[in-house]
């Protein structure tokens, strides 16, 4: 309670909340896609084991069983990903 009353009530921590959290998934997000790159590169400067350096074949078959097993998250999640394509495009755009 005494923390309520610090900080201007309910709705400043809410936000607060809010912004932790947006903060959190953030971090969660660089490091999923930073850390594949790491064990990627290194077998290549001869710091990893060379196996490491292999891309995996297997993945088009992990994407069409998620898609036969869960068509409704699949479908939204490509969704999402291809909605960002314009943006990617419209951000490299020439002057």
């Amino acid at each position: 309670m005494m923390g309520r009353h610090a900080f201007g009530g309910g709705e400043f921590l809410r936000r607060l909340g809010l912004l932790v959290l947006l903060s959190i998934i953030g971090v969660i997000n660089g490091w999923a896609m930073a850390a594949p790159r790491i064990y990627f590169a290194q077998p290549r400067d001869c710091l990893f084991f060379r196996r490491f350096a292999i891309l995996n074949t297997v993945a088009p078959g992990f994407v069409v069983n998620t898609f036969s097993a869960t068509p409704g998250p699949a479908i939204t999640g490509t969704l999402l990903i291809a909605a960002g394509v314009p943006v990617y495009f419209i951000w490299n755009r020439k002057g």
